[in-house]
């Protein structure tokens, strides 16, 4: 089922996200993402995740995320862009 931007107020999600490259690395983290609807009524979402894992060359990375991603059309064919910003420390090998 749909549910409309304008009909929703916010939304708060909290999980785990693993990623899993093509060379076999994996890099796990924690994110929480907040969601409600621009002042245009297209959906804005605002998060932050923090590096808790890695395997291959994310061993032992330290790091943070945040994002904002806007959508610029309308449901069910959405399209949208997201702004990150990365900051993190590599192991010293």
């Amino acid at each position: 089922m749909w549910i409309s931007p304008t009909e929703m107020k916010s939304c708060l999600s909290k999980g785990k996200a693993t990623c899993i490259y093509r060379d076999g690395s994996t890099r796990t983290d924690e994110f929480t993402a907040d969601c409600e609807p621009g002042p245009d009524g297209k959906l804005v979402f605002e998060g932050h995740s923090v590096f808790i894992g890695g395997t291959g060359r994310f061993d032992g990375t330290k790091g943070t995320i945040s994002w904002t991603s806007r959508s610029l059309t309308e449901a069910p064919n959405e399209i949208g862009f997201t702004t990150k910003t990365l900051e993190f420390t590599l192991p010293k090998k």
